[in-house]
């Protein structure tokens, strides 16, 4: 049946069909479609309704399914269908300490883009270049957006802070647009997403849940990422 499908969904399928039980605390359908249109903007109509066929094609519930269920399997990468699943890595997150997390990961993964850019580029324009961006992602004007407006678009329930769910999204979509701009296109890790997550995960709203600084620190190092992808592309590098 998957033979059928479009890669994107064919892919989705092979996640779901190893998918977690059904369990409480789940979603309507039409909230589920908002999710998944969240995740994958270009998902066809057409798409969308193979992909809730085969879903419940493999035994998959369609109108009580998990958000995180589907968060956590959509990311995953799995084995091709086989009888045996492979097995998930997995870490501690507890092993990040609290300063590290109140600090967040933005200038140290600044500092060493910089370092890896310098191999490759001249050092003055590389430093130049990361100034530039440190600057943006320090200003009042950054941070006024990122901690008003786009902190309520992302709090979905309006508690007024961001859970791992609400933030999944947001940093897998940065995590693909850096694979993008590096030519790979492989989706991003659920490893590699909640390493985002808990590196920024303070206990100031408890584990699990963001406030306006943490949240603005994730998105800080979310930015520099996709700077240091984008760096060749810059004023700086072209010919």
């Amino acid at each position: 049946m998957t033979s059928s499908l479009s890669p994107q969904v064919n892919n989705i399928v092979k996640l779901s069909a190893h998918g977690m039980k059904k369990e409480r605390g789940v979603s309507h359908r039409e909230d589920l479609e908002t999710l998944i249109r969240a995740l994958l903007p270009d998902l066809s109509d057409p798409d969308l309704e193979k992909l809730f066929d085969a879903l419940g094609a493999a035994g998959m519930p369609t109108e009580d399914l998990r958000y995180e269920d589907f968060i956590l399997w959509l990311y995953q990468p799995v084995a091709e269908e086989t009888s045996t699943r492979q097995p998930v890595e997995t870490y501690d997150s507890e092993e990040i300490d609290e300063e590290a997390r109140r600090r967040g990961l933005w200038q140290a993964e600044l500092v060493a883009a910089a370092e890896r850019a310098c191999r490759e580029y001249p050092e003055d324009k590389v430093r130049q270049y990361f100034r530039e961006v440190s600057a943006r992602l320090e200003s009042e004007e950054y941070l006024s957006h990122v901690k008003g407006q786009y902190f309520q678009c992302v709090d979905l329930d309006h508690d007024g802070k961001i859970s791992f769910i609400e933030a999944a999204s947001v940093i897998a979509k940065s995590l693909k647009c850096v694979a993008d701009i590096e030519g790979s296109h492989e989706l991003p890790r659920m490893k590699d997403i909640r390493r985002a997550f808990d590196a920024h995960d303070t206990l100031v709203f408890g584990r699990g849940h963001m406030g306006a600084d943490e949240f603005l620190n994730l998105m800080r190092y979310l930015q520099v990422r996709v700077a240091a992808a984008a760096l060749p592309m810059s004023k700086y590098f072209r010919p």
